[in-house]
């Protein structure tokens, strides 16, 4: 616990620093893992929670979304391939995934989420994820995250 407790604070320190350039809005929080509905299949530990940082495309200028989950030992990273922000139901994503074995996989697969607001603007200053993943045949994962806007971003 107190391993996953600096580990998240070290991630966040980093991620203050290195942002001091940053012109989009940049949020940091919490990415929780919850059970899926009745019968459906579940890939992920309901309860489990990692410290996250989301990016939405706020203009075609910007990067394009993207959404980082860092995990003990190992990471996940999802980006949308087209112009957007992560809302919606049935779209594509594409990412990768650093595992606790040191191994790079690249993933893809469609997601369903409803973020509040609907659209983030240059002036929101907080976001909610809600939905679920699916980047193989078989495997949803089910989240709730909530975003706090960066300071500087």
């Amino acid at each position: 616990m107190l391993r996953k407790f600096f580990g998240a604070a070290l991630v966040l320190a980093l991620s203050s620093a290195s942002s001091m350039a940053v012109t989009y809005p940049t949020f940091d929080g919490i990415f929780t893992f919850v059970a899926p509905p009745a019968g459906t299949q579940n890939c992920s530990g309901a309860g489990n929670a990692y410290p996250a940082v989301y990016r939405p495309q706020v203009n075609s200028a910007h990067p394009k979304t993207g959404l980082v989950v860092i995990e003990f030992r190992s990471g996940v990273g999802f980006t949308l391939p087209v112009d957007g922000q992560f809302n919606g139901a049935n779209q594509d994503f594409i990412g990768v995934q650093l595992t606790n074995s040191a191994t790079v996989q690249n993933k893809a697969g469609k997601f369903t989420i409803t973020q509040v607001p609907a659209t983030v603007l240059q002036t929101t200053q907080t976001v909610t994820l809600n939905g679920s993943f699916v980047p193989a045949v078989g495997c949803r994962y089910v989240f709730k995250a909530t975003f706090l806007r960066r300071p500087g971003t």
